[in-house]
């Protein structure tokens, strides 16, 4: 599942309202699935960039079945990274850059990339110093000039 990213939609908070057995906690969620609660919703969620873990530690008394966390979490998507190498020189290796994401949100949240993250704690297992990574190689969009 991909839990972090993209903040929960109103949608999420309209079904998680029924879950909620405080009803104080009950009219927040309905609030933030209200059009009168957009602004609002989007303060507290998009600009935070809240996950759904982030939500529901927010609103304790709203526990929801598993089943209806595994339908509405998307699935997680494959993260696509540029080849940085040429054949012509590694033709056996794929060599790629990746930019770290590491950031602070407004309210001091600590963020970090799910991918970037754990490719930046990889050690190389063998003494070649290389990391080995079960890859595929999908089509891009750059074209090289003729």
């Amino acid at each position: 599942l991909d839990v972090p990213p993209p903040p929960p939609r109103r949608y999420f908070f309209e079904v998680l309202s029924h879950f909620a057995k405080e009803e104080r906690e009950v009219d927040r969620l309905q609030y933030f699935a209200s059009p009168e609660g957009r602004d609002d919703l989007y303060r507290y969620c998009s600009r935070e960039r809240r996950s759904v873990i982030e939500v529901l530690q927010d609103f304790p008394t709203a526990v929801p079945p598993l089943e209806w966390l595994l339908t509405i979490c998307p699935r997680l998507q494959p993260r696509y990274f540029s080849i940085s190498s040429s054949q012509h020189m590694h033709p056996r290796h794929a060599h790629l850059t990746v930019a770290i994401l590491d950031w602070t949100t407004p309210f001091k949240r600590e963020r970090k990339g799910l991918c970037t993250d754990w490719l930046s704690t990889l050690v190389p297992q063998t003494s070649d110093d290389v990391i080995r990574l079960p890859v595929w190689v999908a089509k891009g969009s750059l074209r090289l000039p003729k």
